[in-house]
């Protein structure tokens, strides 16, 4: 009955962490800043292995919604990757305001791979995270840079311009 009742306890907590993927509603309740910090709080929580330094300086009034859910989506994926695959000991996220627009940079110094195999990941398969990380982006008026060297690790950079800018393309 005891190990049911601890199954039921992580089936439970699989569920919430689940849903809160599905609809980040701390985004939408409290905005890129704080959804950007509880990423990086929730990713050291469950992977207390990697030392992480997340820095976050972005305007949230001049950053579109649609911008700071692909910013707080795209900044997950890269999260969960280096959980998954990287046997990195260190990891930084950061997120900036930049003229106007804004720039995400998650790095790691873990195993990295090869990123001249059309982005297959760190496992060698099609890469589908990093594929839908980089349509994220570039959906939303961004450009999306990938660096990954095998041993060295990968650095994953989000760039969206001013609006001003994106408009006038």
């Amino acid at each position: 009955l005891e190990s049911t009742i601890d199954d039921m306890k992580g089936l439970v907590e699989e569920v919430r962490r689940i849903s809160s993927n599905l609809s980040p509603s701390m985004l939408e309740d409290f905005g890129i800043h704080v959804a950007m910090e509880w990423l990086c709080k929730e990713f050291k929580a469950q992977n207390g292995e990697f030392n992480i330094s997340c820095s976050v300086d972005i305007d949230e009034a001049e950053t579109p919604e649609m911008i700071k859910v692909a910013i707080y989506r795209v900044a997950q994926e890269a999260l969960q990757n280096i959980s998954k695959h990287s046997k990195a000991t260190r990891v930084r996220a950061v997120l900036e305001s930049t003229e106007g627009g804004a720039k995400l940079v998650i790095s790691d110094n873990g195993v990295g791979f090869d990123a001249e195999s059309t982005e297959r990941g760190y496992d060698g398969k099609s890469g589908l995270g990093l594929r839908s990380m980089r349509e994220r982006v570039e959906a939303t008026g961004g450009r999306f840079e990938l660096k990954a060297t095998a041993q060295k690790g990968v650095e994953v950079k989000a760039i969206w311009p001013s609006q001003d800018a994106a408009a006038s393309r």
